[in-house]
């Protein structure tokens, strides 16, 4: 891979990588490829298999015990292509309701279960048409479950979603 500032060989290492782009607060992905360039110094990485990465953080979001939070609705709702009315219309709820939810309202624990249901059948419908090996992937998601009952950060390694790991969760 060339730079594309000076245009030199960049060298390929690995590195942890703390995911802010997912809307999810502390995200770190382990063993994330990384660009370096040995004469100006840039960086850059490379995500593998972002849909898979991002159904198994919407999983992780799913199956956690703790209340959904503020960027959790947002995740989910936004990870399943829904806009807030549509979200909303199919759990019985209004727009501003959805939006206090991801404004940082407290929501229900029946609308919580619900919104969890709702995310779970969408995913599992569209894993099943992709051939997804949903036991593994179920056994991931219970792996990097915290148990502490602490705030940690959601650790997942590349091999967890990409397909190129020969164990995946996403074995074709």
């Amino acid at each position: 891979m060339k730079c594309a500032d000076c245009g030199h060989n960049m060298e390929k290492g690995e590195t942890t990588y703390k995911y802010d782009e997912s809307g999810l607060k502390n995200v770190l992905l382990m063993n994330i490829p990384q660009y370096k360039c040995p004469s100006c110094g840039e960086t850059e990485i490379e995500i593998p298999c972002m849909e898979e990465l991002h159904l198994l953080l919407g999983l992780l979001v799913v199956y956690q015990p703790e209340k959904l939070q503020a960027e959790k609705v947002k995740y989910l709702r936004k990870h399943m292509g829904f806009l807030q009315e549509e979200l909303a219309s199919y759990l019985g709820v209004t727009r501003i309701t959805v939006t206090r939810w991801e404004s940082g309202s407290t929501i229900r624990i029946d609308q919580d279960k619900a919104l969890r249901q709702l995310y779970v059948r969408k995913k599992m419908d569209e894993l099943q048409k992709l051939g997804v090996n949903v036991s593994r992937l179920l056994e991931v998601v219970l792996e990097r479950l915290p148990l502490s009952g602490k705030k940690e950060p959601m650790r997942i390694r590349t091999g967890d979603w990409t397909k190129a790991s020969a164990q995946s969760a996403f074995s074709y």
